[in-house]
């Protein structure tokens, strides 16, 4: 005997395909694990480049070589890794020692020693210490110095000795007074003699006769903006600071040539984490220096985030309106096939395959060949050569149409419910001849088409004699028969057989009349009295 508890109705068996969800799941999981992994690996290693390391002066054992060239038994730099070498380190008499780990420094110095960093054998070094009174010099051009300073040689012929109290004083505004005039050489360089340079190719190239005055005058201009940045760049060599390298050999810097400089073994916590801070800044809002490998990296940030955003605005609109031109209205035929083809691929490949294609065949062939035969006398500055081709759409799946009764679901969580509060009710009632209940179905097709398996929709459920007098039942309380057009998809609601119980049930009061009703369908509740054939009291 069938128990009367709605529990009994959990599933026992699993549902068709469900395995391959929980493997979709677990791959899905996976990925998402991989990526933050990923992101967690970048973050480890990138952040300690912008916190301010400890400079080591390290002496090394008599007898050993170093691969600093002049420089004596010592080595003066960053410490950035210890690691265990791949080919063991042998001893006099041929036999492996016990220390086979191996230190990188960075040692900075391009110019004087041209090569940044080197490694030493862990076991060779003798000693190691901080010395107070280094500096860290970031340059304009070969990257980072370490040295002692000497002197300070002013504009004026004077100088300012390290020891002095206000040499200090004296290269905080020296440094801060170029880096403002560095910004007003690039403002007149890059801003306003750029905007001559373009308005007078504009001039060139077009066939106004009347161009020769203003190509004059902006000539004239050009040359003041050209003087000016010119006598700003002499200011920016006035100033000299004279430092020695660890080796001992002196150099003179220009200040302008200085873009910052610290004291970092004077550096304490707070002071560290400002320049942290400072450092993780400029990387982000400069422009790179030294063949990208210094400086920063705005322009790659802005130039990536408008072009995402012009592309998103101009793909986004076509993509939605191509995918439900495909989806709902397109005629299935080769056309439609081919581009439901093109658009997996385009989801499928990766994307720098299509970046490789665009920059090849667009950018090069399509645009060279527009700017040649089209914008020649502006060449060699191009035109269309340059720039990206966006590759975008929405990819209306294919998948979606392949049953014919599966339609549009808009309507089937609420007839879920229908289904399942009278499945409960039949049980609470204990009904004992009734015809099977239907669940909820959706069929798909025209909404006066017949349906494919159930015969026609607008002749169920009448008796022949109805038929033939033209005589219709009433519709079930609660049925819902709607159609979505052109979606062209029908949902029907189940049709809830009128039941006979074997007692009378009082007390289902009807919420339009008020009254009770011996009509024992699940949905009594919305029971009309003049379509209901039960009597009301």
């Amino acid at each position: 005997m069938a128990s009367d508890s709605p529990n009994d109705l959990t599933r026992t068996s699993a549902a068709p395909g469900e395995p391959f969800v929980w493997i979709t799941a677990m791959g899905l999981s996976i990925g998402l694990l991989m990526v933050v992994g990923l992101l967690g690996i970048i973050v480890a290693n990138g952040l300690p480049v912008f916190w301010p390391n400890r400079v080591v002066e390290v002496t090394l054992k008599p007898g050993v070589a170093n691969p600093v060239p002049n420089a004596g038994d010592t080595i003066t730099g960053e410490l950035v890794q210890t690691r265990t070498k791949r080919i063991p380190i042998l001893g006099p008499d041929g036999t492996s020692i016990e220390d086979q780990k191996e230190v990188q420094f960075y040692i900075g110095n391009k110019d004087a020693y041209g090569i940044n960093f080197v490694f030493a054998n862990r076991a060779d070094i003798a000693s190691m210490q901080e010395p107070k009174d280094i500096y860290r010099i970031e340059r304009l051009e070969y990257g980072i110095a370490f040295g002692y300073p000497r002197e300070l040689v002013l504009a004026n012929g004077s100088t300012i000795a390290a020891q002095s109290p206000e040499f200090s004083k004296s290269l905080a505004a020296l440094v801060a007074e170029t880096t403002a005039r560095r910004h007003d050489i690039e403002q007149i360089e890059k801003r306003d003699i750029g905007a001559i340079n373009t308005r007078l190719t504009d001039l060139r190239v077009s066939s106004d006769k009347n161009a020769d005055a203003e190509i004059a005058s902006l000539n004239a201009r050009y040359d003041t903006l050209a003087a000016e940045a010119r006598a700003l760049r002499a200011e920016q060599s006035a100033n000299t600071l004279v430092y020695a390298t660890p080796t001992g050999v002196e150099r003179r810097l220009p200040i302008g040539d200085i873009v910052s400089y610290s004291l970092p073994n004077q550096l304490g916590l707070l002071q560290q984490a400002g320049l942290f801070v400072h450092n993780i800044w400029n990387f982000l809002s400069e422009d790179p220096r030294e063949a990208n490998t210094e400086g920063g990296i705005f322009p790659a940030i802005f130039g990536t985030f408008v072009m995402t955003l012009l592309m998103s605005v101009a793909v986004v609109p076509f993509g939605v309106i191509a995918a439900i031109y495909l989806r709902e209205y397109a005629k299935q035929g080769l056309f439609v096939r081919s581009v439901r083809i093109a658009v997996n691929n385009l989801a499928g490949v990766p994307s720098i395959v299509f970046g490789v294609f665009g920059l090849g065949f667009f950018v090069y062939f399509v645009g060279g060949t527009i700017d040649s035969l089209l914008f020649s006398d502006y060449l060699p500055t191009p035109t269309f050569g340059t720039g990206r081709h966006p590759l975008g759409g929405i990819h209306p799946r294919p998948h979606d149409r392949s049953s014919r009764h599966c339609g549009h679901r808009g309507g089937h969580g609420r007839r879920a419910a229908r289904h399942a509060r009278g499945l409960a009710l039949l049980r609470r009632l204990k009904m004992a001849n009734h015809p099977p209940y239907r669940p909820p179905r959706i069929a798909s097709g025209h909404p006066h088409r017949s349906h494919p398996r159930h015969g026609s929709r607008r002749r169920r459920g009448r008796s022949p004699h109805a038929r033939r007098s033209g005589q219709t039942r009433p519709e079930p309380p609660g049925g819902l028969r709607v159609s979505v057009f052109p979606l062209r998809a029908q949902i029907h609601a189940p049709r809830l057989p009128y039941l006979r119980p074997r007692l009378p049930i009082a007390g289902l009061r009807s919420r339009k009349t008020n009254g009770l009703c011996n009509h024992s369908s699940a949905y009594s509740s919305r029971c009309r009295p003049e379509s209901c054939r039960y009597p009301h009291s």
